[in-house]
Formats: structure tokens, sequence, C-alpha cells
């Protein structure tokens, strides 16, 4: 793990594991690099996530509860490679269970989902690019 500071007064979190945990992190308004499959806790909520890849990247949104309504997690798609953000538990994201960008030139493309109910996951605002909902 590399974290680094960037303008704007952000940290960038480097991480290529399966999954982020631990208390050591505050998530607001901190960028993560993802470059491989992860699965996101809801110490993830209210971060940016940046995809830097030409690889496949699956994202795995985190099991979340009534406390967690509110929060948002933003995804921006910066690499050639497909981009995949799947649900969790019985979670719906708009009017599918997933949601992916399979364009390689693509590369500005981003999505903000924000927990509108429990197990609602909505657009925030209009995403960016072409997002298909499975």
């Amino acid at each position: 793990m590399n974290m680094s500071p960037v303008g704007g007064g952000y940290n960038v979190l480097y991480y290529n594991s399966s999954s982020f945990s631990g208390n050591y992190m505050n998530l607001d308004n901190i960028l993560y690099s993802v470059d491989t499959t992860i699965n996101l806790t809801t110490l993830n909520l209210n971060g940016i996530l940046l995809s830097n890849s030409s690889s496949n990247v699956v994202i795995t949104l985190p099991s979340v509860g009534v406390t967690d309504v509110g929060k948002c997690i933003q995804i921006q798609k910066m690499g050639s490679g497909n981009l995949t953000i799947n649900r969790s538990d019985s979670d719906t994201i708009e009017d599918g269970t997933s949601i992916s960008n399979t364009s390689s030139v693509e590369t500005w493309a981003n999505v903000t989902l924000f927990l509108a109910q429990e197990t609602y996951w909505k657009f925030y605002g209009a995403p960016l690019g072409t997002w298909v909902t499975a």
C-alpha cells in the first residue's frame, strides 16, 4: 500500500489486493486507484475510485445497512479495460444487479452511485459514458 498526497488536498491510496479493510482510513475525499478485482467495504463509502487499467476490473459494492443510506461512491474509468460494478447481497443498482462500461475508448467515463434506500443504489447525476445495467 502506498499513500501519497496529490493536488487538491487529496491522498491517493494505491491498492491491488482483493479488498480494502481496517480502520486506518478516513475515506471522505479520498481517491483510490483500483486496477484489479476488488470487494468494497462500508469504509470505502464517500470515496472516489480511479480505475486506470487495460485489463478487466470488477468492483463489488459493499454490504450496506440502513445507517449507510445517503452515502455514495464515485467511480472514474481512466483505462481501456472493461469496468463492471456488481451489487452486494440482494441490492439493486438502478434496475439491475450490475452496471458495466465495456468501451475501450471511453477512458473518461464515470458514475456516482448513491444509496437511496437500504438495498437500492441509484445514479447520482447523469453518468458519463455508456453504462449498461444487467
